[in-house]
């Protein structure tokens, strides 16, 4: 399982269109192949910070979905006016937060 956890900056005054971009990502990240959680959340609007939190089965259904066109778009109309703080963690011994 891989996890995709971290920040995107925006300018605060970018962060309304940043969001309104994001959310429009939603459906296809969370009803992609392989995807088990798909989720962000805006932080802290004046520092134009988003919280950002996935979870895929693997490498293959992560890259199938940032292959999607709409996805690209966003990286490419974004991607120069924003610091990209996201990074991808191998995840293994799933359980609990509560077990021994």
């Amino acid at each position: 399982m891989l996890i995709i956890a971290g920040h995107v900056f925006v300018a605060p005054s970018d962060v309304d269109a940043f969001m309104t971009d994001a959310r429009a990502t939603l459906p296809f990240g969370r009803s992609a192949d392989g995807n088990l959680f798909f989720s962000f959340t805006l932080d802290d609007p004046g520092e134009g910070s988003v919280t950002v939190l996935e979870r895929w089965r693997d490498r293959t259904a992560l890259n199938a979905y940032l292959a999607r066109p709409e996805v690209v778009e966003i990286f490419q109309r974004w991607g120069g006016r924003m610091r990209n703080e996201v990074k991808m963690y191998d995840a293994s011994n799933e359980r609990s937060p509560r077990a021994d």
